[in-house]
């Protein structure tokens, strides 16, 4: 290949590399680990360098993503590339845009509206095996009323996996209080969840949370989209 593409290819792998460990892994998900993916998912680049939080911002996925941008551009306006070279960095660019064009979706989806809310709107990638699972997420905050001693949280978490079907997750927070609603497409991954229920509980209990619901249910995948909009908070004593 020529110098113009193999320099490219060099800078794209130690991208791909910083991109890579912002990814959540199968095997070690952590609650500090996906903290730490969703703070790096992009949609706070633009308030991290506002913040002169400059580290953070440079290791967001969409920092990451623009400097892979700049570098194919750069390349493909280089001379002695072949039509092959050409072609494949012109392929790599559009997933690039699109890849850099859902984060700027997400941001916008997060600006705050007038009256409503909060809430953040993202996607994790999830290393599972050989595949990328994108886990869609959505936190919601709800400011306290004068009957409620503290605010109410809402995290909504969407993906779907060849072997238990599409899952949602609902989980509601009012303080110390929780609600945990699991959805899924597949009878069998449904059954997993409520044999998992009991260790699950006594996990929460023992970090300090007040378990109020722990549900799990089959539900079709079109029935879970508009579940995500009908799912409120909801922590009843």
């Amino acid at each position: 290949p020529s110098s113009v593409f193999g320099a490219a290819q060099l800078n794209l792998q130690n991208s791909s590399r910083l991109l890579a460990s912002n990814f959540l892994n199968a095997g070690n998900i952590t609650a500090d680990g996906v903290r730490a993916a969703f703070i790096l998912s992009g949609i706070f680049t633009e308030s991290s360098l506002s913040a002169d939080r400059s580290r953070q911002a440079a290791r967001s996925n969409k920092t990451i993503l623009m400097a892979m941008r700049e570098s194919i551009a750069s390349a493909m306006h280089g001379s002695g590339l072949t039509i092959e070279e050409r072609a494949a960095l012109s392929r790599l660019l559009g997933n690039i845009d699109a890849l850099i064009g859902s984060i700027t979706n997400h941001q916008i989806s997060s600006i705050p509206q007038d009256g409503a809310p909060p809430r953040w709107v993202s996607s994790l990638p999830l290393q599972w095996g050989e595949k990328l699972i994108e886990i869609d997420i959505e936190i919601e905050h709800r400011p306290s009323t004068e009957n409620e001693d503290s605010p109410g949280w809402q995290l909504s978490l969407r993906f779907e996996l060849d072997a238990l079907g599409a899952i949602s997750i609902f989980i509601g927070m009012m303080g110390k209080r929780l609600t945990v609603d699991i959805l899924s497409s597949e009878e069998g991954s449904t059954q997993y969840f409520v044999r998992s229920v009991p260790a699950l509980k006594t996990q929460l209990v023992m970090a300090g949370l007040e378990v109020n619901r722990i549900t799990a249910e089959t539900v079709s995948k079109s029935e879970q989209t508009s579940n995500l909009d009908a799912k409120s908070i909801n922590v009843a004593v």
